[in-house]
């Protein structure tokens, strides 16, 4: 079956003798989560057509979920692209080798950040390793512009609920050697060498000081760049708390980050934080906003980035107009030359649809000002019953 994949292989989240059939690509996903909504304001055609490119060398299997980055402050409409593989699913065999069906491109063996991966994969999926024990997720994140097309590497990040403090009961913090499996194993394999000894130790005090509560939620290695930090997203500090979590790291902060997170405490529901780490915390923060459901609180926040220059009025509007359903069956063009899109006999047997949400915005923080604004579009597959038809 043209652009389809039936047949037993499955999953570990995958039910037993049922066939599980996959359109081409991933590819085919951005084909339809793009084409059949007007998100040109956000993606233009050309950007479309550049993560297309990317999209069609990867199994569609790869992955459930997936989003595009977009910066706000400018009408062109430019993404990068990012998909996430999970522990409880088929992408982990995919990178690991384990799932033959649906190989990635043999000449990705050529690059060597692709060779970290799939060699930290092999050890993601055993089931003894303490990476298995501690990562849930792994994202795979493509800077388009500049990317080679033919081989796109990409940036890696580490999903984990593992890297918490000591509790509240008076329990010792934790030392390094209880994030072992992170800066021994983790990041050494995809990093292709070892951790210098004082990054080891400022991401041992990244976890050390977060107060009760809060843990680092990704780790992430900008291994398409030429950057040697280690990002550390944190979730749960409580906003009046971060500036003195901040201190604690021996970051300087101001009066100037108070004020605008007390701004957000008014718009948004939560804040996490992204820090780059060397042998120190480097001086720009990532702010992620996250919403709710409410549509006021949406296009308050949005008015009130406008206010501010790190959005435009067209992008604003194009982001209200994001979220919605997508048929995987739908008509849709091709995103770049060679691309499979689906067929009629992929109709047949579709039982899923995309789900497009805005998953948050981040503000990058950096000499007592907000310096950006990126929205991160995120796309989920999502199963298709009689109610949930788009």
């Amino acid at each position: 079956m043209r652009g389809v994949h039936t047949g037993q292989t499955r999953g570990p989240d995958e039910p037993s003798g049922l066939q599980v059939s996959y359109p081409a690509t991933v590819g085919d996903y951005v084909s339809a989560a793009v084409a059949t909504r007007d998100a040109s304001a956000l993606i233009s055609p050309d950007a479309s057509k550049a993560i297309g490119k990317i999209a069609v060398g990867l199994p569609a299997a790869l992955t459930r979920f997936f989003g595009f980055e977009c910066p706000l402050q400018t009408d062109r409409a430019t993404a990068d692209f990012l998909i996430c593989c999970k522990l409880r699913g088929a992408g982990l065999n995919i990178l690991s080798g384990l799932r033959t069906s649906h190989p990635l491109p043999s000449h990705f063996q050529q690059s060597d950040v692709w060779r970290r991966i799939l060699l930290f994969s092999k050890e993601w999926v055993q089931p003894d390793s303490p990476v298995f024990q501690a990562v849930n997720s792994l994202w795979l994140e493509f800077d388009v512009d500049g990317i080679s097309f033919d081989l796109p590497v990409p940036s890696v990040f580490i999903g984990t609920d593992q890297l918490r403090p000591g509790d509240a009961l008076g329990q010792s913090r934790r030392t390094c050697g209880d994030h072992a499996w992170l800066t021994d194993r983790a990041l050494p394999m995809l990093l292709g060498d070892s951790l210098d000894p004082a990054v080891k130790r400022k991401i041992a005090l990244c976890v050390n000081r977060l107060p009760p509560g809060a843990h680092v939620f990704q780790v992430g290695l900008m291994l398409a760049r030429n950057c040697n930090a280690v990002r550390i997203c944190v979730r749960g500090i409580p906003l009046t708390q971060i500036g003195g979590y901040l201190e604690d790291l021996e970051w300087h902060t101001s009066g100037a980050l108070n004020i605008i997170l007390d701004a957000l405490a008014q718009k948004v529901d939560r804040v996490d934080i992204d820090l780059d780490i060397t042998d120190r915390v480097l001086s720009k923060i990532g702010l992620e906003c996250y919403l709710g459901k409410s549509s006021s609180q949406l296009a308050g926040f949005l008015d009130h980035l406008v206010s501010s220059g790190l959005c435009t009025p067209r992008k604003a509007s194009a982001i209200v107009n994001w979220p919605g359903a997508a048929n995987l069956a739908a008509p849709r063009r091709d995103l770049a030359h060679g691309a499979q899109t689906a067929s009629r006999q992929f109709e047949s047997v579709s039982t899923e649809f995309l789900e497009r949400e805005l998953h948050h915005v981040k503000l990058d923080y950096r000499d007592v000002k907000l310096e950006q604004a990126k929205a991160y579009l995120g796309v989920r597959l999502r199963p298709q019953t009689r109610q949930s038809r788009p």
